[in-house]
This record gives C-alpha cells, structure tokens and sequence, in this order.
C-alpha cells in the first residue's frame, strides 16, 4: 500500500485567538507490493510481511546485464526524497553478492531501464554504491564508491535531489549516517519520481536469501514540528500581543516583531475628504 502525500493539518490556538499556529506532518510512505524477477532463470521468490520483506534470488550487476529479485513502489521518490531501509541478513553466497536498495526509473525492466542507482551491502567487501552515468543501462562501469565493513543490521539509505543521488549507511539504526558516495545521472535530470525497490543478487547461479525491514520513504525536508514541553500560561499583567507562544519558546526570540508599545492600540484619526455619509 502506498500513503502519498498524506499531510494531516492540525492548527492550534494561541494566547486570545487572533493567531493561529498550524502544523503540517507528512504520513511517511511505505513500500509496495510489486515484485520484479530480472534474474536469467527467473527464479526469484518473495516474502511480503508485516514491515518485513524477505528475497531469494540469484543475479548480478554487471557491466552487461542486470539480473536480481525485487520488491518495489513504482514512483515512489522524487527530488528532495529519501528512500531507507534497514538490512537484517544477507546470505553469503559470494563475496559480491549485493543486497540493498536501487532508485530507477523501472525497476521492472533490469538493464532497459536508464539512470539506475544501487546501494548494497556485500558479504565481503563492505557497502558499495554504483550508478549509471551514461544512460546506457548498465551500473557496472560509470561510477561506483566504497565504504564500511560488513557488518548485519546495517541501514542504507538514498537521498535525491534531481540528477543527484548521495547513499548513506548506518550500524546504528539509523541514528547517525555514513556518507559513501554522490552519484550525478544525468538521465534524471528532468525525471519524475523514481522507482524505490529492495533488491538481492547472489554473484552467481546459487540462490541467495536476504531479509529486509524498516522501510522508509520521505521528504528529506523536516516534515513535523513539536512542541518539547506545554506552553508556559502568559501572567496575568501580559498584553494578549506581547507575546507569541510557538511551542514553548517566545517567537520574539526568533522572529523580528515590533516593540510592545508599538502594539498598544492608538485612537483613529479623524475623518477627512469631501465623501458624506450614505443616508439611511
């Protein structure tokens, strides 16, 4: 099931009414359950459960094919969002074997598909990013970066902003990230939004298992904003405009209002000009 753009408004009153303090919080999207099968035999099975997702595949990404299990959301991320996911295990099939998450423009149509980027843990050479630079297909030779040891839980994460595209990793849980390369696809350029999809390959023709969890899919802007404690009550001498509570924060402290006695309410001049009143 895919919640997109799901922002709830909630606004709430503040001091005597005259403001209105509105909240928005962005519902996070959540994975799929479309599957794509690109490995040669097809020969890929899956596990969709609840927040959990489980592949067993063989495959590869190599220079010249694409072959993996995947579970997927078509349009999923698009500029200014991440897509992250937390890898619980990952079968060592081979020493290259990848499991992690891949931003493409179809996930469904393996190396038909231009601008593909994939993140992915190996058993035996840490967490590695390869993209497809030169629109040909392929991630296999147009860029690629390295970082880490392979350790399990491991949580990479991509972040897109137009035709680039950053990966990260965590070893905990997402509490701090990693940086392991910028891919620059100049296919995405003008692209809407990506597909997301977890993908497995096993290096070679023996199947591989790998399981996922902690999905997420998000605007990378911040999406909420909460109040840390319950507003402070304004004494009993205050003027209703002296001040604003944000949260539990004065905004005089950051935002440039006027003096207090500017505020204060001043007689209306008189009326001038040659209009009469309307008669009754």
């Amino acid at each position: 099931m895919l919640v997109r753009n799901g922002w709830i408004k909630r606004s709430a009153m503040a001091i005597t009414g005259s403001v209105t303090v509105l909240f928005l919080v962005q519902a996070p999207l959540v994975m799929g359950q479309q599957t794509a099968d690109t490995t040669k035999g097809g020969n890929a099975t899956f596990d969709i459960g609840d927040g959990r997702y489980t592949i067993t595949s063989t495959g590869i990404f190599a220079h010249s094919a694409h072959r993996y299990g995947a579970i997927y959301q078509s349009g999923a991320v698009d500029s200014g969002e991440f897509v992250q996911v937390t890898i619980d295990s990952q079968e060592n099939t081979r020493d290259w074997a990848k499991t992690g998450l891949m931003l493409s423009s179809d996930v469904s149509a393996g190396s038909d598909s231009a601008g593909d980027v994939v993140l992915a843990v190996t058993p035996g050479h840490g967490i590695h990013m390869q993209w497809d630079g030169n629109g040909d297909g392929f991630v296999g030779s147009d860029g690629s970066a390295g970082a880490g040891e392979t350790i399990y839980p491991v949580t990479l994460r991509l972040e897109r902003l137009g035709e680039h595209i950053q990966g990260f990793y965590s070893t905990d849980g997402g509490d701090s990230f990693t940086k392991v390369g910028t891919a620059e696809v100049p296919a995405l350029a003008d692209a809407g939004a990506l597909d997301a999809g977890l993908v497995q390959t096993s290096g070679n023709n023996q199947r591989g298992t790998a399981e996922f969890s902690g999905v997420k899919i998000r605007s990378m802007a911040r999406s909420t904003v909460e109040a840390s404690t319950e507003p402070q009550p304004l004494p009993d001498d205050a003027d209703a405009l002296d001040r604003i509570v944000f949260g539990n924060a004065p905004s005089e402290e950051n935002h440039d209002f006027a003096p207090a006695e500017d505020l204060t309410r001043k007689p209306k001049p008189p009326l001038t000009g040659s209009c009469s009143a309307r008669p009754a």
